[in-house]
């Protein structure tokens, strides 16, 4: 149905009126900004605020004319009107922002006489904190909502549309076309940030996605330090992501999985070492205990790889030698004999004593060296 020419000339009026209520606005900033101007007082700045605020209310009240009027006539006209409000809100926030600072400075709180003084020629001024842009991570949640709230939300100067306004700047992905639903009014900030945290604060998908990682841990096949940091730390970050988003972990059945899981996931050596440490076989082992063991063992292996770099290879490679063979290349000692007797070792026993390996004719007791006892005296 092609538009009567009365509807087209409305539209046209109405896009002409919205133009205008946006340049006025523009050329307010402009002259306001401008590198001669003088610095306004605290009266000037409140008249300037009021006049920005009744130049943005006359923008609002024309746009919302314009895009009802054009709709019909031109939909795909409706975009570009849009853009040009997106591009008048920016000038807006930003001069109503400076205008904001003018008027209310920070406040220095008082300090009592007693208190230490603090130099200011040796101070240092901290940046300004900030939140990072959110695209959906479940993990990240936690920390953009904490922070986005202490920032921005509780910010006293911040007007309802300006934190909108802000929101949309801190989101991407996902999370932006759910902020970007809401209309940029006061009105539509609690909206936006409600349907955030309804999307983004669900536990059953947090649990979810946190199962899937630890489901997801790899094998670790050789005995390395940096390997066992890495799964100790990935389970950290799960843990804190679900005690951040209120899922409990503390129960004996969460311990039991999460234990029967990451030893799963350990090399033979520190699986056996890990068993040997468990103290009550027959109770279940808390991941805490797993934790702390899984701490000291990979600070074990840092010491060990860095003071003998390639001994594990070296005993793997001696293990595959024959018997005979395998004391080539081993400094020897000659112990008396009165030592072994009194160290619970009989003289028909032929001992090799190696470090990382088993003695091969098991003794009454089992010494720990890098040599060989070949000789008494």
């Amino acid at each position: 149905m092609v538009p009567s020419t009365m509807a087209q000339s409305a539209a046209s009026s109405a896009r002409s009126k919205f133009a205008l209520a946006a340049s006025r606005l523009t050329r307010f900033d402009q002259k306001l900004s401008a590198p001669d101007a003088s610095t306004p007082t605290r009266s000037l700045s409140q008249v300037q605020r009021d006049q920005l605020r009744s130049l943005w209310a006359k923008v609002d009240a024309e746009f919302e004319a314009c895009v009802e009027a054009i709709t019909e006539v031109d939909p795909e006209g409706v975009a570009d009107v849009q853009g040009m409000y997106d591009d008048c809100y920016a000038v807006y926030a930003q001069c109503l922002a400076e205008l904001n600072d003018q008027l209310e400075p920070p406040t220095v709180p008082h300090t009592p006489q007693l208190a230490v003084q603090v130099p200011t020629s040796g101070g240092c001024r901290l940046p300004p904190c900030d939140t990072e842009v959110f695209s959906g991570d479940y993990q990240q949640w936690p920390t953009f909502r904490d922070l986005f709230t202490a920032i921005y939300i509780e910010n006293p100067r911040l007007a309802p549309v300006e934190k909108l306004f802000h929101l949309n700047k801190k989101t991407s992905g996902e999370a932006h076309d759910i902020v970007a639903q809401a209309p940029l009014t006061n009105e539509g900030f609690a909206s936006a940030w409600s349907a955030l945290r309804e999307r983004f604060q669900n536990k059953r998908l947090i649990l979810k996605a946190q199962l899937k990682i630890l489901f997801s841990l790899p094998q670790i096949r050789t005995e390395s330090a940096a390997a066992l940091k890495e799964l100790q730390r990935a389970v950290h970050k799960c843990l804190t992501t679900l005690n951040n988003s209120e899922v409990s972990t503390d129960s004996i059945f969460a311990d039991g999985v999460l234990v029967y899981l990451i030893s799963a996931k350990l090399p033979k050596t520190t699986l056996e070492l890990w068993e040997q440490s468990v103290t009550n076989k027959s109770e279940i082992p808390t991941w805490h205990a797993m934790d702390k063991f899984l701490a000291e063992r990979y600070l074990s292996l840092e010491v060990t790889e860095d003071g003998h770099p390639g001994m594990e290879t070296q005993a793997h490679s001696r293990a595959s030698l024959p018997m005979s063979e395998r004391s080539k290349g081993i400094p020897t000692l000659s112990v008396p004999k009165r030592a072994l007797l009194q160290g619970g070792f009989t003289l028909s026993e032929q001992l090799w004593i190696r470090s990382g390996e088993r003695v091969i004719f098991a003794p009454k007791r089992t010494i720990r060296s890098g040599y060989a006892l070949n000789s008494f005296r």
